[in-house]
């Protein structure tokens, strides 16, 4: 029996185990390495090719700027007070003017006259206050610009002319109301007005004063004392005095002076008539006055009442139209009393007063002042 050692055909079997079997660890231990160790193959990326589109060069024109086009100037309103308008009017109306025009964005002149020569395209409205500055040729030299005549004696309305008062109607109505209101609050009706001789409005307001003492009191005859004026003349209530425009302040006095040689207790004075110094001499002499604008303040309590024409809501309401397109108007203004004093004028006397006012308005009473041709 062989030894596993001993050697057959001179090979020793066992040592030829051991080395196939080393030769087959070796293999597998390089296999195993290989499977888990190998690096992997670097894949490298070919860069997409980007295709760069430049812009076309482009062309600027630059093109010669034009010059600004003028802002059109806005519309042009214009209001004439000549030297000879009541200047208590002008104080009256032309703030109330200038407000509707700047509400409307026009432009605003104030102006003593106009020609038709001065009339723009651009003048869209005029306002003129009496006297008559020859409206009726301004309005058909511009047919299409509208104006509005306030107070005008005679001025017809046409198809871009609007009036606002008839001077003799107005005015009438104005002085009959203040003489009915110096006779209701004066004792025996001792009541006399002051006015002017070349003025046609002035003189339909003493027409009127006249009357409206006459409608109050009737005959007029004081119950006391004095009857007669220093020259032994039977004093005729209602008194009147009147002088050109142009008189100076000594002759207005000189008027006052002769009303007082009457006894006369209260006087309407006409609103072109002597200015405030003639008021203040008659309130010295202890005279009651009725006017037609706001008193002084030195006159106190001998101020009866203000008669004055409301042209604040007629213009407001003549240019409200005008702008809504109409032409061709003519509006008179309602009469209206301020600054009353009220510890002479009672409340019932107050609602005769406007009882009466109100009849004037509705033409229920003719004043008697209307001139005629």
């Amino acid at each position: 029996m062989d030894s596993p050692h001993t050697p057959k055909n001179g090979v020793f079997l066992f040592s030829d185990r051991f080395a196939t079997l080393k030769i087959l660890l070796i293999v597998l231990s390089l296999a195993v390495q290989t499977a888990c160790g190998s690096p992997q193959p670097t894949v490298m990326e070919t860069p997409a090719l980007t295709q760069s589109i430049l812009p076309s060069p482009t062309r600027t024109i630059l093109a010669t700027p034009l010059p600004p086009s003028p802002t059109p100037l806005p519309p042009l309103a214009i209001f004439i007070a000549s030297p000879q308008a009541d200047t208590g009017l002008v104080s009256a109306v032309q703030p109330i003017i200038e407000k509707l025009v700047s509400e409307n964005g026009f432009r605003f002149e104030v102006r003593p006259s106009l020609s038709p020569g001065e009339i723009t395209p651009e003048t869209r409205v005029v306002v003129a206050l009496a006297p008559d500055p020859a409206f009726a040729e301004l309005a058909a030299a511009a047919p299409a610009t509208r104006f509005l005549a306030i107070g005008s004696q005679g001025l017809q309305a046409g198809s871009n002319l609007s009036v606002i008062g008839q001077e003799a109607e107005i005015h009438g109505r104005e002085g009959f109301i203040a003489g009915y209101i110096a006779a209701m609050l004066t004792p025996d009706w001792r009541v006399g007005v002051i006015s002017l001789s070349d003025r046609q409005d002035s003189q339909a307001a003493r027409t009127g004063f006249m009357n409206g003492v006459v409608y109050f009191c009737g005959l007029c005859r004081p119950i006391r004392p004095p009857y007669y004026d220093p020259q032994g003349n039977l004093i005729d209530y209602p008194v009147y005095v009147e002088l050109p425009a142009g008189a100076g302040a000594q002759e207005w006095q000189a008027a006052a002076d002769y009303l007082l040689s009457q006894s006369v207790e209260a006087v309407y004075v006409d609103s072109e008539a002597g200015g405030d110094e003639l008021l203040v001499y008659l309130a010295n002499a202890e005279v009651n006055i009725v006017g037609n604008d706001l008193p002084p303040e030195s006159i106190g309590s001998h101020w009866l009442a203000t008669v004055r024409q409301d042209y604040l809501a007629a213009v407001d309401l003549a240019w409200t139209r005008l702008m809504a397109g109409e032409n061709g108007l003519s509006l008179t203004p309602s009469l209206t009393l301020t600054g009353v004093n009220e510890d002479i004028f009672s409340v019932g006397k107050m609602q005769l007063a406007e009882e009466v006012l109100s009849d004037l308005e509705a033409g229920y009473i003719d004043t008697g002042s209307s001139l005629r041709d």
